[in-house]
């Protein structure tokens, strides 16, 4: 008897244990890893979400930015980090991307990392030169079939969110319109203005001032909502097109094994931070819309993710690193 009172009585004071150190976390600042350089879109957001964080716990969060490889440094450096709900991830769509692309040089998100939460999200709009004869998608699709090999788009990076938005937009409609690759996004902007090139995916803060120019026509956006700066253009899901997804997404993710106490608390805190108006305000000047999802809704991301992309390679549109 005196042996199961003893068990019972040191599982009460571990349990007892487990939940005063969960109420005191964080004890310590916490790294904010950023795969990207200082002054990138993630690196801006990071930095204002993590000062509201910060003030919601109690402790620093450090941003800590880590680039190389397209983000894959690290990645691959929370991915080791210790699960001890001190080391973060805030990162983009990269990290789907980059595992499916290049398998060995990055970590397997599904079980690398725990979900933490979908921060924000910035749609992606379909654009043509003005003077191109077409209002709308379907106008597009019947004017750029009769001219096969006279089409062509501009994207700045293969793998973005608004490339592969592009490439599914061709494999579902069967536009005949060719990649042309720009290194700068302001230039692909102007060549599009121009009639250079005649199709531009893109977000919508590079664009914007040639949209209000009258040099682009948007066409369409992704996402389940019309963007407030152009509301007279329809969203894919209205005109027939409900897989197209174009967003660049924005999540925080933890090291696979990170104790779910200490994932829920840093969820629950992003969230609080997506409220306040001042971070609606600085979002809303990079067309960004806020978020502050749960792990479970963070998951579900990370996972239509992975196989949007999955198709994208099957159809031919991404060739994985052998």
């Amino acid at each position: 008897m005196k042996s199961w009172m003893g068990i019972a009585a040191a599982a009460s004071f571990a349990a007892s244990g487990t939940a005063a150190l969960a109420q005191a976390y964080p004890v310590k600042p916490i790294r904010a890893v950023v795969g990207f350089a200082v002054g990138g879109q993630i690196d801006a957001i990071t930095r204002i979400v993590a000062a509201k964080m910060s003030d919601g716990l109690r402790q620093q969060l450090v941003v800590e930015n880590r680039p190389g490889a397209s983000s894959s440094i690290a990645a691959d450096l929370v991915a080791k980090a210790p699960a001890d709900g001190y080391t973060f991830y805030f990162t983009t769509n990269a990290v789907a991307v980059n595992y499916i692309l290049l398998p060995k040089a990055s970590p397997e998100p599904i079980k690398s990392f725990s979900p933490v939460s979908m921060i924000a999200t910035a749609e992606s709009v379909l654009l043509v030169n003005h003077d191109l004869p077409v209002k709308n998608v379907k106008e597009l699709i019947a004017y750029a079939k009769t001219r096969a090999g006279q089409m062509n788009y501009a994207t700045t990076s293969i793998g973005s969110p608004a490339f592969l938005g592009m490439e599914m937009l061709k494999y579902l409609t069967e536009i005949p319109a060719e990649m042309i690759l720009y290194k700068d996004v302001n230039q692909a902007g102007v060549d599009t203005a121009s009639g250079r090139v005649q199709l531009w995916m893109t977000l919508l803060t590079p664009s914007l001032p040639l949209i209000q120019a009258g040099k682009l026509r948007p066409i369409a956006v992704s996402g389940p909502r019309r963007l407030r700066a152009i509301p007279e253009t329809p969203t894919f899901q209205e005109i027939g097109y409900p897989t197209l997804q174009a967003a660049s997404w924005y999540a925080i993710l933890a090291p696979a094994g990170t104790p779910r106490e200490f994932v829920t608390r840093i969820s629950s805190e992003a969230a609080r931070a997506m409220q306040f108006q001042d971070v609606k305000e600085k979002l809303a000047t990079m067309a960004i819309e806020p978020g502050g999802t749960t792990p479970e809704e963070a998951s579900r991301y990370l996972n239509d993710e992975m196989e949007r992309i999955r198709l994208l390679v099957k159809i031919g549109a991404l060739k994985p690193e052998s």
